[in-house]
């Protein structure tokens, strides 16, 4: 397997981060206390920087030392998101906090189809011109409205790759190193479990969480359907959209069906996400499942409510300091995406940017 890419040495990543924030050699010099000479002999590595150097460029330029100076990976250190594909695919490329270049096959995400940064053609990695790996943040999760964030974020130069995961997968892609950060909601307020115990039970410590928003849950139902509370829906014989194990949706309705005495209806069919629930109920295909009131509104759907969920993101520490981290901290905090987010059906950001970092009980 051999990976061929463009503007992908060390020098060239420094080169390629000053032309992609508009800076000249002698901007980005005055910026580090370096010459011109200096900075164009360190992009056409005729000159390797010291490591103070090294931290003058990155901290110029909003990015890690590692990001600008790792190493070039070897074709088989490439980092395959679920593994090498065997066929050919399109490729969207990010880097890890320890500045590896991961590969991501293309998939619907909750913006739709992205453009994608490099072809696969079984052997090669064909990279596009201008591609920025380092401006590249994967966020795993169920945000039916993550696109505003998103757009916040393209504003301060950060694209946003918004995988559709249900918030144990965004908490597994998390984990393993494969997103930047992951939204999730498994907090239960009957055990008086929060997002935070979940997360340090499944992540460990050294991670930050983040509140996003407090979102209304409940039952979006099909016309023709006459229940005027979730307990009479939940007694009626219904064809069901479930969600898969391990998600907050899921986990909000086994909840439901419990505390009703309830059996847990077998689903007609599992959706992956809150969006493809409405979906599923809006097209005929269930006439009941349980989502967030904003997609339900969204699909025209009667929708009853059952449950406030605190909607939480969450990313390691050691990223505090990443151009990308910093970026979505400061769009999560900003006045706008409150507004806009705050405006939406069934959203509330009362405790919007709130954080805490996860430590030992």
């Amino acid at each position: 397997m051999t990976c061929r890419s463009h503007d992908n040495g060390a020098g060239n990543r420094v080169r390629q981060m000053r032309t992609a924030q508009g800076l000249s050699q002698e901007q980005l010099a005055a910026a580090t206390g370096l010459s011109r000479t200096e900075i164009s002999a360190i992009e056409n590595a005729r000159l390797t920087p010291s490591v103070a150097v090294a931290l003058r460029l990155a901290r110029a330029l909003g990015a890690s030392a590692e990001a600008l100076f790792a190493p070039e990976e070897k074709t088989g250190q490439l980092r395959w998101v679920g593994g090498t594909p065997e066929t050919p695919c399109r490729v969207w490329l990010s880097r890890s906090i320890s500045g590896a270049l991961t590969a991501l096959p293309v998939e619907r995400t909750h913006m739709g189809t992205l453009p994608h940064d490099a072809q696969w053609d079984g052997t090669t990695l064909h990279v596009r011109d201008g591609v920025t790996p380092e401006k590249t943040l994967v966020m795993a999760g169920c945000d039916s409205a993550v696109g505003m964030l998103a757009n916040s974020l393209a504003e301060r130069g950060i694209r946003v790759i918004p995988l559709i995961r249900s918030s144990r997968r965004a908490l597994s892609m998390l984990r393993a190193g494969f997103a930047h950060a992951a939204g999730f909601h498994l907090g239960d307020d009957a055990s008086h479990a929060d997002n935070g115990a979940v997360a340090r039970a499944l992540l460990g410590t050294g991670y930050r969480l983040t509140r996003m928003v407090r979102w209304q849950e409940g039952l979006a139902l099909a016309d023709g359907i006459d229940a005027r509370t979730t307990s009479e829906a939940l007694r009626r014989e219904l064809r069901w959209v479930g969600r898969e194990a391990g998600s907050g949706a899921q986990a909000c309705l086994d909840r439901l069906l419990a505390e009703h005495g309830t059996q847990n209806p077998v689903p007609c069919k599992t959706a992956a996400s809150h969006y493809e629930v409405a979906q599923s109920v809006a097209m005929g295909w269930a006439e009941a499942g349980l989502c967030t009131q904003l997609v339900a509104e969204e699909a025209r759907l009667q929708f009853l409510p059952a449950r406030r969920a605190d909607y939480d993101l969450c990313w390691p520490v050691a990223l505090d300091d990443d151009l990308r981290l910093r970026a979505l901290f400061e769009a999560v905090c900003s006045r706008r995406v409150r507004e806009l987010y705050g405006s939406l059906p069934g959203y509330e950001t009362g405790r919007t940017g709130d954080t805490a970092v996860l430590e030992t009980a």
